[in-house]
């Protein structure tokens, strides 16, 4: 067995579709702070929660109750349906001219 076999055997597990998808949503949730212009601190006063545990949903770290991704996007005024969109891309992919 190679290396990706093993990853195949892996992508098939629910602890890494959990990962991936906590991964997806604070990527989902980053983009969104940032295409309104807000910090973390605007965000966590907008949901009365400290900035370090919006950092932590941001980051991945904090494992967020769906009643929580709720008042996220609440917060947010987007649909929670938005953070499982395609992920949105920070930087241009390399050979993309400005």
């Amino acid at each position: 067995m190679d290396i990706f076999d093993e990853l195949e055997q892996l992508e098939d597990t629910a602890e890494f579709k959990a990962t991936f998808f906590a991964l997806q949503v604070s990527n989902q949730l980053g983009v969104l702070l940032g295409r309104r212009g807000w910090s973390m601190s605007e965000l966590a006063d907008r949901m009365g929660v400290s900035r370090q545990y919006v950092d932590q949903i941001l980051s991945g770290k904090q494992n967020v109750t769906l009643k929580e991704l709720a008042e996220v996007c609440h917060a947010l005024q987007v649909d929670p349906a938005s953070l499982l969109s395609k992920p949105a891309r920070h930087q241009k992919r390399r050979g993309q001219q400005s």
